[in-house]
């Protein structure tokens, strides 16, 4: 896959968009189908295989730091991270299409799995502060609360209307 990072600048009253800074192309991996930014000079990606990869960005560079090889291994079917959301204390969660929530620490040298759940098939996930996080798929969304090795449900709202929600 292919990572671009790009400086964005708002001066008030314009904004510009750079040609990119910093690029990586790897050859050897899946296509990137999910990334967020965590708050110290790192991303974290998920994609198509469902590996997860750690990488700091510094100046002009992007540096693998650590992969989690077939972190959504579940299911032949489900193995694209196609979702991830950051919670505090360098927590994640990455979700797939076939409902399998899971909760991650990323650390300087490791990703290491601390929950997981299955759902029905998600669609979205968005972080609303360091231990909540909703959910959407094709009829309800939902909040959840992260523990140290559980992902629970905390309330749920069901729609008649048949069509996605998007977070």
């Amino acid at each position: 896959g292919t990572i671009k990072i790009h400086d964005v600048v708002f001066d008030g009253s314009y904004t510009t968009i750079s040609d990119k800074l910093v690029s990586v192309e790897r050859k050897d991996t899946e296509a990137v189908k999910s990334l967020v930014v965590l708050d110290d000079d790192r991303i974290v990606t998920g994609t198509e295989d469902g590996s997860l990869t750690v990488w700091r960005v510094e100046e002009n560079t992007i540096e693998e730091v650590v992969v989690k090889k077939k972190a959504h291994k579940d299911n032949y079917y489900c193995d694209i991270i196609n979702m991830l959301c950051v919670l505090g204390d360098g927590c994640i969660v990455s979700g797939n299409a076939c409902g399998i929530l899971k909760k991650w620490r990323v650390g300087e040298s490791a990703i290491e799995e601390e929950a997981v759940k299955h759902e029905k098939s998600l669609r979205c996930l968005c972080a609303l502060d360091d231990v909540r996080f909703v959910s959407g798929n094709m009829s309800s969304i939902k909040v959840w609360r992260v523990g140290e090795s559980t992902i629970e449900e905390m309330a749920v709202k069901q729609f008649a209307h048949g069509k996605e929600v998007n977070c």
